[in-house]
């Protein structure tokens, strides 16, 4: 754990002001953060930059404002929704019904069932689907388990690691199996997914 390297608490840590500076320096006037100094905030950038302070004990400035940027924000997919999320239960904000009415129409939709393209390695086919089941698990909207199960396996190897078209990659093998584990699901012959 981050918090773990630390043995001042923030105030008194020179490293923890400094990371903890950095990330101010990138909110911007509207509340939300940015990556680069300049940019125009975004969801994801504001969900790290509230997890950054979060694990250092840092206070959220202008927090009023973070939440009617994320309250007016517009929601196109998955990556919105979950970041909108999980940035609004670091705010100790409670979910809007629109979040769960907008996750319920991409899980019925099944859309988060990831993508048959193979990608990249340090992408996966399979983010889209672990994002909308801690999604689920967050705002506790019911999944059908097994179905989601049986679609993450059949992209299982023979190598035990998880990847499209018998590609297998870590990153994929990571979010197979994390999904795997958020529907309370087990895979069999562990072994072979270790070893790889």
């Amino acid at each position: 754990m981050l918090s773990a390297l630390f043995v001042k608490r923030a105030e008194d840590s020179p490293l923890v002001k400094k990371i903890t500076d950095y990330v101010i320096n990138r909110q911007n006037a509207d509340g939300g953060y940015t990556f680069c100094q300049g940019a125009e905030s975004n969801l994801q950038d504001i969900y790290y930059g509230l997890a950054i302070l979060s694990l250092l004990e840092a206070n959220f400035p202008e927090a009023e404002k973070t939440i009617k940027f994320i309250v007016d924000a517009h929601f196109d997919g998955i990556y919105s929704i979950y970041y909108v999320t999980k940035a609004s239960l670091l705010l100790g904000k409670s979910i809007e019904s629109k979040l769960k009415k907008s996750l319920l129409s991409i899980l019925n939709s099944k859309n988060y069932f990831g993508s048959t393209v193979l990608f990249s390695e340090p992408s996966s086919e399979f983010t889209t689907t672990f994002m909308a089941l801690e999604l689920a698990n967050l705002l506790k909207v019911k999944v059908n388990t097994r179905d989601v199960t049986n679609w993450l396996l059949k992209s299982r190897n023979n190598d035990g690691g998880f990847g499209v078209q018998g590609h297998s990659n870590i990153n994929s093998t990571y979010y197979a199996i994390a999904s795997i584990h958020l529907l309370n699901e087990s895979i069999s012959n562990q072994f072979e997914t270790i070893a790889f």
